[in-house]
């Protein structure tokens, strides 16, 4: 694009779009039941490893949002709205047991 103001507008647009669908997809994500998911205990290996998230997805947050909001169009329906609910911080470092050594996930430090 050759005119900044043009492409200005343009990013603010996907920004807002992606904030929305991310909005619509955190918010259905939240009503899913723990036992929806299968049951991976006896599939996971047994060396831990660190993960960010505090639960597995099936479905992406954004892709689950796009969803229920073309859902909701061809259904002619009320468009969903969605929240921002941020996750507690956890209160200790996770810590982890391998081989005799305890290994500890730092925790980033606020600024």
């Amino acid at each position: 694009m050759t005119h900044p103001e043009r492409a200005a507008r343009l990013w603010r647009a996907v920004a807002v779009a992606t904030l929305g669908l991310l909005s619509v997809g955190g918010a259905a994500e939240e009503t899913i039941p723990e036992s929806t998911g299968p049951d991976i205990t006896g599939v996971v290996p047994r060396t831990p490893r660190t993960r960010r998230a505090t639960r597995l997805r099936l479905v992406r947050v954004f892709r689950r949002g796009w969803s229920l909001i073309l859902v909701a169009l061809l259904d002619q329906a009320p468009l969903p709205l969605g929240c921002f609910l941020p996750e507690p911080w956890p209160a200790e470092p996770v810590r982890y047991a391998e081989e005799g050594v305890e290994a500890v996930m730092e925790l980033p430090q606020a600024a």
